[in-house]
């Protein structure tokens, strides 16, 4: 409680959107199926109608760096795919258009996999290194038949 305190008003108005968003998010995890949501279709029209005043690259990153917080605490049940998720939608809102990738890599006990979204070619949600340890399964994908991904597990 004593670290919200310390937050500028600024940063405060960011994560409590943050907080929405994700609670946005979790919601929208129980409807994925045939919304085209791996492929941004929401998204892409959200984008087209926002205003034309896109963020900066560091807003973006302000974003989702209020994201990550806000997942972290009081929300721990938030997972990589959620956060993508609901951190594409906001972006969305404003006018930018991120895209949302999806990696797996085997491990001892099977197989984990892990979602970011990546604006101009760079990864914005996490670091290039954590994401290149995960083969991507959706670089370039277009097509809105993703049942095959709902059994992973997300890390």
């Amino acid at each position: 409680m004593l670290r919200l305190l310390r937050l500028s008003p600024a940063e405060l108005a960011l994560l409590i959107s943050a907080y929405r968003w994700l609670l946005w998010g979790r919601k929208e995890l129980g409807t994925l199926r045939g919304k085209g949501w791996l492929v941004g279709d929401i998204e892409r029209r959200s984008a087209e109608r926002a205003p034309r005043n896109r963020p900066s690259d560091e807003e973006i990153q302000k974003m989702a760096r209020a994201i990550d917080r806000a997942a972290r605490s009081p929300f721990r049940w938030s997972k990589c795919l959620q956060n993508s998720l609901a951190l594409r939608r906001w972006l969305s809102t404003r006018g930018v258009m991120a895209e949302l990738h999806i990696g797996v890599k085997k491990e001892a006990n099977g197989i984990a996999a892990h979602a970011w979204l990546e604006y101009r070619d760079e990864v914005i949600n996490d670091t290039p290194d954590a994401t290149a340890q995960y083969a991507p399964l959706t670089r370039g994908i277009r097509e809105k038949n993703t049942a095959g991904l709902a059994g992973l597990t997300w890390k």
